[in-house]
């Protein structure tokens, strides 16, 4: 399906990540950026897109809702902006949803790739794990791969994760 046609047609999505997943893997596949956020009385919320050559990107009125992004919010974009703000208070430069030809890494410094998940559950650390080595290959192989949560489910094999190389770090501001 085309990424404008996804974007006309689709903008609450529910609670559940799977329309939200296939939604983003179409429209990345199609080098079309998609902006979807989660609320937690709306669900998932497809309100942005940018298109492959960045000019032009479409924006619906509930784009609003989310574009003044307030850290008391408990999601993932307002963790994601405040490790970004603890980030540069250290001194690092710091990019936020970066592309690349892996799709769309949530922060990148110098030295980092980082995938930010708000609760690392047993499938978003095995969902977060591929993307943080896939985002690090394509943007910097010798970066650090780092992924960040405010909370983690027991059953998530953290341990693993760090075997291999990568950062978990559970963070709380």
């Amino acid at each position: 399906m085309k990424a404008m046609s996804l974007f006309q047609d689709c903008t609450y999505l529910g609670h559940s990540s799977e329309s939200k997943d296939w939604i983003r893997r179409e429209c990345l596949d199609q080098g079309y950026i998609p902006v979807i956020e989660y609320d937690k009385e709306l669900g998932w919320v497809f309100h942005t897109i940018y298109p492959p050559d960045r000019t032009l990107v479409s924006r619906k009125k509930i784009a609003d809702h989310f574009m003044q992004p307030q850290e008391d919010r408990h999601d993932e974009m307002a963790l994601e902006l405040r490790f970004m703000k603890y980030l540069q208070a250290q001194g690092h430069r710091v990019r936020r949803q970066v592309r690349c030809r892996a799709g769309v890494a949530d922060i990148v410094t110098d030295d980092s790739v980082i995938e930010v998940e708000y609760y690392l559950s047993r499938a978003k650390l095995f969902e977060a794990v591929g993307q943080v080595l896939l985002y690090r290959q394509a943007i910097n192989p010798s970066a650090r791969a780092i992924i960040v949560a405010q909370a983690v489910e027991r059953w998530a094999p953290v341990d693993v994760a760090r075997e291999l190389g990568i950062e978990v770090v559970i963070w709380t501001p």
